[in-house]
C-alpha cells in the first residue's frame, strides 16, 4: 500500500511538472499590424517603415523620392481675366494660351529641387493631365521644408518672359499618413491640381 501511494505521488509530481513546463512554453499571439507578419515565438516581423511589439510605430523615411509630377488643372486665365498670353501677336494667331512648365523649389532654403525642360505649348484645356517625368527620383530630404511647386506661364515675346500663374504647397509626410504612393495636392486658389508619384528611403 505504500508503495503505491509512492507511486501515486511520483506520477501526480510529474504530471503537475510537464503541465507546468508546457504553460511556460506557451506565447500568446498578437495582431501585427500595417502588413507585419507574426513570427514562431507571437512576435511580428514589420514590414519596411514600421515598427515596434505590433508594427504600430510608423518610421520616419530618410528621404521621399518623387517618381512623377502630373498637374491636372490650372488657371486658363490670369486674375484679371485676361489670356496668359495676350501680346497683339498671340491673340491674332490664337496662341494665347499659356506655354506652361514647372519648377519644384525649397521655399525654406530657395535651392531649386526640379527644372524640367520640357513645357506644354498653348494649353487650352485647364483640365489637361500634363506629365513631368524626371530622369531620376527627385530625393527629398528635408521634407519637413516649405516645399512649392510652382507653374508658370512662358512667352518670349512678353516683358516679363515668365509669369507665375499658381504655386502649390507640398506637405509630403506626417507621422500617419502610411506613405501613400500616389498623393494629391490643391493650391489655395484652388484653381491648381498636382499629383505626386512617390516612394520612400529609410
Amino acid at each position: 500500500m505504500r508503495n503505491l501511494i509512492i507511486t501515486l505521488s511520483l506520477l501526480l509530481f510529474i504530471t503537475t511538472s510537464c503541465s507546468s513546463d508546457d504553460s511556460d512554453d506557451a506565447c500568446t499571439p498578437i495582431e501585427c499590424l500595417n502588413g507585419g507578419i507574426e513570427t514562431v515565438d507571437c512576435g511580428c516581423d514589420c514590414s519596411e517603415g514600421y515598427a515596434g511589439s505590433d508594427c504600430s510605430s510608423q518610421i520616419d523615411p530618410s528621404a521621399i523620392l518623387i517618381n512623377k509630377i502630373t498637374i491636372t488643372s490650372f488657371p486658363l486665365l490670369k486674375p484679371n481675366g485676361d489670356y496668359w498670353d495676350n501680346s497683339l501677336l498671340d491673340l491674332l494667331s490664337d496662341d494665347k494660351y499659356p506655354d506652361i512648365y514647372v519648377q519644384l523649389i525649397n521655399g525654406t532654403t530657395l535651392e531649386t529641387l526640379y527644372f524640367p525642360v520640357i513645357n506644354y505649348i498653348n494649353v487650352e484645356d485647364s483640365l489637361s493631365e500634363l506629365e513631368f517625368t524626371p530622369s531620376e527620383p527627385i530625393s527629398i530630404q528635408d521634407y519637413d521644408d516649405n516645399i512649392v511647386l510652382a507653374i508658370f506661364d512662358y512667352d518670349e515675346d512678353e516683358d516679363p518672359v515668365t509669369e507665375l500663374m499658381d504655386s502649390i504647397e507640398l506637405d509630403l509626410y506626417f507621422n500617419t499618413n502610411n506613405f501613400p504612393v500616389e498623393s494629391i495636392f490643391v493650391s489655395e486658389s484652388f484653381l491648381s491640381n498636382v499629383i505626386l508619384e512617390l516612394s520612400y528611403e529609410f
